[in-house]
């Protein structure tokens, strides 16, 4: 749920905030703030609860946020729901800084897969430091 903790910071940090890479993010549903992540209920809840992400306080901090971000989404994510993962790219169109980097053979575990493979973490960098828009 690095997505999640990336908006809590950046709702605790406000404008010192510039720049965000979200990779592969989850984000959690309003009535999942006070369950514990290891909770054996959690990840059902979180992930086999049709659309309960849908009302998440991330999605407000995200709309608003000026700062540039990049969105990294893998190819075939075993974790995070597509439908949690097209929520908030579309929430994050509003901001123009904002770019989306598909690394189409990745899976959920970005960190590891960027760490192997050379020409995706080139990308990934040319994607975050590069120009907005091509």
């Amino acid at each position: 749920m690095s997505g999640q903790t990336a908006v809590d910071l950046v709702s605790r940090f406000g404008d010192r905030v510039t720049h965000l890479v979200l990779c592969a993010p989850g984000i959690y549903s309003a009535t999942l703030r006070d369950i514990p992540f290891g909770d054996s209920s959690f990840k059902s809840l979180a992930f086999e609860t049709p659309h309960i992400w849908q009302d998440s306080p991330a999605l407000d901090v995200l709309a608003v946020f000026k700062g540039r971000i990049l969105l990294v989404l893998p190819g075939h994510d075993e974790e995070v729901p597509a439908g949690m993962a097209d929520l908030i790219e579309r929430t994050l169109r509003a901001n123009p800084a904002t770019r989306t980097l598909l690394l189409a053979e990745a899976g959920h575990l970005l960190d590891s897969w960027i760490a192997r493979h050379p020409v995706d973490r080139q990308a990934v960098t040319d994607a975050l430091c590069g120009p907005l828009r091509d």
